[in-house]
C-alpha cells in the first residue's frame, strides 16, 4: 500500500503543471531509500536533478508514520518538484543560492495550497518558520555577507521571505514572478536591475536595504514585519 505522501506526487505535479502551464520534458523519476537509526531519529535528505528527485530517510522515526514526518515529506516533496520546473524555465549554475532555494520554498508553498494537500494553518506554520530561520541569519550580521556562505537559515529562511514579499510588492504570484526573474536573467540583467525593473525603484531600495543593513542587534521578526509593512 502507498504511503500518503506517495499519493501526494500526482497531485503536486498536476499542480506544477497547471501553475505554470508548462509540462516536463520527460517524465520525473522518483526514488526513495530508508536507512535505519534510532528509535526517535528522523532525518531527511533530498535531491533533485532535471529528471527525477532522490529521497534518503533516515531513523526510526519515519516508522511511526506521524503527522511531523507527513508533513515534512510533503514539504521537501514540493520544494524538490519545484526545483524540477525551475531547471526546465532556467538552468543557470551561477544564480545565488537564496534566489534559487527562496523561489523553490515559494513555489511549493504556492502548490501545496493550491493542491490543497496543506491547510491554512500548515501554511501559516510554514512562514512563521521560515520567518524564524531568517532571524537566527540575521543575527549573524547582513545577508549580504551571510549570502555568501553555506548557510541554510539565509539561504531557505530568507530566501523565502525574500522571494515571497516581493511577489506582493509586485503584486504577483511566485510563479509569475519566477517567469518574470527568468525573463530578465535572460537578458543578461544584474540583481539589483532585475528586482528594480519588476518592483519598481521604491520597493527595490526596501529589498536592498534589508539584504545590505546590519540587523543582528535587531529582532529579526520586527524587521521582517517592517519590510512587510514597507518601513524600511
Amino acid at each position: 500500500m502507498k504511503s500518503q505522501w506517495e499519493k501526494d506526487i500526482p497531485v503536486f505535479v498536476t499542480s506544477y503543471r497547471t501553475l505554470f502551464r508548462t509540462p516536463l520534458a520527460q517524465d520525473i523519476s522518483i526514488t526513495t531509500d530508508y536507512k535505519p537509526g534510532g528509535y526517535a531519529d528522523m532525518s531527511l535528505a533530498a535531491f533533485a536533478w532535471p529528471s527525477g528527485i532522490s529521497i534518503t530517510l533516515t531513523g526510526g522515526g519515519w516508522q511511526r508514520k506521524s503527522q511531523t514526518g507527513q508533513g515534512a515529506l510533503e514539504q521537501n516533496l514540493a520544494h524538490e518538484l519545484a526545483h524540477l520546473w525551475q531547471l526546465a524555465l532556467y538552468d543557470d549554475p551561477t544564480e545565488p543560492t537564496w534566489v534559487h532555494e527562496g523561489f523553490a520554498e515559494a513555489l511549493a508553498l504556492t502548490a501545496l495550497a493550491h493542491s490543497q494537500i496543506w491547510g491554512t494553518d500548515e501554511i501559516k506554520a510554514w512562514r512563521r518558520a521560515a520567518e524564524k530561520r531568517c532571524g537566527k541569519a540575521m543575527a549573524q550580521g547582513r545577508l549580504s555577507h551571510i549570502f555568501q556562505t553555506q548557510n541554510d537559515d539565509a539561504a531557505y529562511g530568507c530566501g523565502f521571505v525574500l522571494i515571497d514579499m516581493m511577489a506582493e510588492m509586485s503584486d504577483q504570484t511566485p510563479v509569475a514572478l519566477y517567469k518574470s526573474y527568468v525573463e530578465a536573467r535572460r537578458r543578461h540583467l544584474s540583481l539589483e536591475k532585475i528586482w528594480e525593473e519588476i518592483l519598481g525603484p521604491l520597493h527595490a531600495g526596501q529589498i536592498e536595504r534589508f539584504v545590505s543593513n546590519d540587523y543582528s542587534r535587531a529582532r529579526g521578526e520586527v524587521i521582517i514585519r517592517n519590510l512587510r509593512a514597507g518601513r524600511l
